[in-house]
């Protein structure tokens, strides 16, 4: 009896345990059943691209957007109409049908619909559709507009597809467009090469013929036409037109490249960039510069080793490690990849594109990536930022902060931040406007600084008047820094991952600066608000008679001060920043002094992940990875995360301002180059670039082209009243004389004698104009405005100024109201020296209709 009793019991536990069991198998089914249903892979493209045709030649790629853009952001490239005011287009429906099409043409001033129409001209030709537009004789020569395709297809798609358009009698867009074309396919042909391209190039010492990552119009054609690669180009090549006029234009050609690497294929993205003038018998290359990336190959990668080979991509690689360096994360070419050495596990983290390289939806270049945090445990934060090519937010642009799960394999969506204009635009911007941590994104936008909670979704406004120079971030991520507004007079200081927030604030009288960061410590300047002055510009110089070296806890670790020496700004180098100081003479004036460093003492690569720099025989220079430890490779791990699918709709977009800031954009090198407040900034960055200046409303402020030998206003013959003895009257004369030139009836002295300045005058005399402080800009640059009839006023430090209406190859003429004969001509050495002395305190202004 006892010993069946005991068999019983025996029997229970193991039933119990059996059920125990099988309950933890179902309930693992079940779970992962359920993960398998809340992840997925990320969905290919859906949505048809679009181009425009020049004969058989593609340019200006149009990708769809889902909703409306804001046009004054959309100047991704630009299409010359002729006088017929045609455009031929070609759609890649990728399995779609055309259901309508039709197009809207606004004005880029006011947003006004000038023109809407349906486009009927267009059949349907396997997997692409071609047709044509033609718009109606209702637009300006030479004025910039906007143009929307609108494609409605017969799955129910309504998308839009955005391009600048501009009026011009004569673009010469197909000789341009054409002699980029035989550049590019002469490079692919070794002996052609040999012979023709010298012709353009300007092969010289300045040229690097060591990397194909970079090559130049200084490089010797050998290296254009790609030393010994083996090269195939999958793909058909398309170019987008950045900047044109009659003579000139900046042209960009995008493909991709295959390349053969013993039995391997390693695929490469390319682009071209092409500043060009139409002479009389032939085209003149100004500027040549191609870039090119190697899209790193996950599945099988060159491992040798502690080395991860990446090959021919720029040394500026975006990487982060975890602190004890056993997690290492890099983007390269649009993806993001992770290795575990712990693990020894190798994860493609993210992308738009994997190992299909056939759809060139998934392949544009036009987003990015940004790792903010790496955790020891493989976790990673990182933002991809740019036109989302794919997934749920496909046809739109912007920045997703996404959050990779190393445990679960998985990358989950935060926040989603829209941004309705030009993803170029943004991914230039990137670096200077966000900011993420564990548990909120910072994004700055239209000089206000944001705050976006990850967890509740909540938006804060943190600041007005935040520029970009005046918000700074650590290299890790996990420190920010900003201060605001005119007063700047105190500073802001947040730790990214705990949320804690303390401010820096100044001395009675003080000014402070955010500089940048050493490791998590904020390096901050000091300021005299009565000692901040304007150099011999004009533009506001600040300095700073201290530096600090902060840490989060408010200790300061290091100050730097000299005395009589003053920080007027900095370089900054991987830990160091190269201090420019000045000091006061005599007079009290500002002159230069030696440099000085500080150095940042907690900076250390030892025992860290670092990429090196490889010179190989046939593919040049080239660069890798170096790992702390060996990687085994008979046992390495490739993981393919997926996707977390999640319910509703993580979207935050900041508060849109009504009236944006007047901002000056550079277009050079085939991209914009630069966007900045100032017009002086703008137009001096595009005399030293070959490049071109618009505002947001396309209105075109300068542009660095050939100029005609000489010119004269001729109108201007001399002041239109009689001037004083005072130098004020002077430069009233001056302004009075150009205000009568355009036609405008007025008396400028009274105005200037109540502290107005001569820019402000201009601007309420004409509140229609784009009024240009050009101070510092050299007077061989304004020399433009003077050759498209627009006189310049030249400020002297006297209180005076001369009108410059003219010039030829060895002088200038000028209106000065205190000369014998007011309209005379200086030399230009002269005139050099006159102007340099005052600053080369140059003000015009442009018409939106000129």
């Amino acid at each position: 009896m006892h010993i069946r009793h005991i068999s019983k019991g025996i029997i229970r536990f193991l039933y119990c345990v059996g059920i125990f069991v099988l309950s933890l198998i179902l309930l693992s089914n079940l779970m992962n059943r359920g993960n398998t249903d809340m992840t997925a892979e990320m969905p290919p493209p859906a949505y048809p691209l679009m181009c425009l045709l020049c004969g058989d030649m593609e340019f200006n790629e149009m990708q769809a957007y889902t909703s409306e853009q804001n046009i004054l952001r959309m100047n991704e490239h630009i299409t010359p109409l002729g006088t017929d005011r045609r455009l031929d287009f070609r759609i890649d429906l990728y399995g779609e049908k055309v259901e309508a099409l039709s197009f809207q043409l606004r004005s880029l001033q006011d947003g006004r619909l000038i023109e809407e129409s349906q486009i009927f001209d267009y059949a349907h030709a396997g997997e692409c559709a071609t047709g044509s537009a033609t718009l109606k004789d209702l637009m300006k020569e030479g004025s910039c507009y906007s143009l929307c395709f609108l494609l409605q297809t017969q799955s129910g798609k309504f998308l839009r597809y955005y391009t600048r358009v501009i009026p011009m009698a004569e673009s010469n867009l197909w000789s341009k467009l054409d002699f980029a074309f035989y550049f590019h396919e002469t490079s692919f042909e070794k002996e052609k090469a040999k012979k023709e391209l010298p012709t353009w190039l300007e092969s010289n010492k300045q040229g690097d013929n060591s990397s194909f990552t970079h090559v130049d119009i200084h490089s010797s054609s050998e290296q254009v036409s790609w030393g010994s690669l083996e090269l195939t180009r999958p793909a058909k090549t398309r170019a987008t037109v950045r900047e044109i006029d009659a003579d000139s234009a900046q042209i960009r050609l995008d493909y991709l490249l295959k390349v053969k690497e013993g039995d391997r294929d390693q695929y490469c993205f390319v682009e071209e960039y092409y500043r060009m003038r139409l002479g009389k018998e032939r085209i003149y290359l100004l500027e040549y510069e191609r870039d090119m990336e190697q899209i790193f190959n996950d599945k099988d990668p060159v491992i040798v080793g502690n080395k991860i080979q990446l090959g021919i991509i720029s040394p500026e690689l975006e990487r982060r490690e975890s602190e004890d360096g056993h997690i290492l994360a890099f983007a390269n070419c649009g993806r993001l990849f992770t290795y575990d050495s712990t693990g020894n596990k190798l994860a493609s983290v993210f992308g738009f594109y994997g190992d299909n390289m056939a759809d060139r939806r998934a392949l544009t270049r036009k987003n990015d990536i940004r790792i903010f945090r790496v955790e020891e445990t493989g976790d990673v934060l990182f933002a991809v930022y740019g036109y989302m090519s794919c997934g749920i937010h496909e046809g739109s642009c912007g920045i997703v902060l996404y959050e990779y799960d190393s445990m679960q394999n998985s990358v989950e969506e935060q926040l989603f931040v829209p941004y309705d204009g030009d993803p170029l635009q943004l991914m230039r911007d990137m670096d200077h406007i966000c900011f993420a941590g564990e548990r909120s994104m910072h994004i700055l936008r239209d000089d206000r600084l944001y705050e976006l909670g990850i967890q509740n979704g909540g938006i804060r406004l943190l600041a007005e008047g935040v520029s970009a120079e005046g918000v700074v971030g650590s290299e890790s991520g996990e420190m920010m820094a900003w201060s605001s507004g005119s007063a700047d007079d105190e500073i802001t200081l947040k730790n990214m991952q705990s949320g804690n927030s303390s401010r820096i604030e100044a001395d009675p009288g003080d000014k402070l600066y955010p500089i940048t960061f050493f490791g998590s410590d904020l390096v901050y300047g000091i300021a005299k608000g009565a000692d901040i002055t304007r150099d011999e510009s004009g533009h506001e110089l600040v300095p700073m008679y201290a530096l600090r070296i902060r840490n989060e806890q408010g200790r300061i670790l290091k100050e730097y001060r000299q005395d009589g020496i003053y920080v007027t700004g900095i370089r900054q180098n991987e830990g160091m920043i190269t201090l420019i100081r000045m000091s006061k003479n005599e007079e009290g004036m500002l002159v230069p002094e030696q440099d000085d460093q500080i150095l940042d003492n907690n900076n250390s690569t030892g025992n860290k992940n670092y990429l090196e720099s490889v010179v190989t025989e046939r593919f040049e220079t080239i660069q890798q990875l170096v790992l702390r430890s060996e990687v085994n490779t008979s046992t390495m791990q490739f993981m393919e995360p997926k996707q977390v699918i999640f319910e509703g709709d993580r979207s935050i977009c900041p508060d849109k301002e009504a009236d944006l800031p007047a901002y000056y954009n550079v277009f050079a090198r085939g991209r914009l180059s630069l966007r900045t407040l100032r017009a002086y900034d703008a137009v001096n960055y595009a005399w030293e670039t070959g490049g071109t200046v618009r505002d947001d409303a396309g209105t075109l402020l300068y542009c660095r082209t050939s100029l005609p030998v000489k010119n004269q206003i001729m109108a201007i013959s001399g002041g239109v009243h009689e001037t004083g003895d005072e130098k004020q009257d002077e430069l009233a004369l001056c302004i009075d004389t150009w205000l009568n030139y355009e036609g405008t009836e007025t008396e400028t002295l009274p105005r200037l004698k109540r502290g107005a300045s001569a820019a402000t005058v201009l601007q309420s005399e004409l509140p229609g104009a784009k009024v240009l402080d050009l101070s510092g800009v050299l007077p061989e640059t304004v020399l433009y405005y003077v050759a498209n009839e627009k006189p310049v006023l030249a400020e002297l430090d006297d209180g005076s100024g001369m009108l410059l209406i003219g010039y030829n190859e060895v002088s200038v003429v000028v209106l000065e109201p205190g000369a014998s004969e007011q309209v005379h001509k200086i030399s230009r050495t002269e005139a050099g020296k006159i102007f340099a002395a005052s600053g080369n305190r140059f003000l015009t202004f442009v018409m939106p209709e000129d």
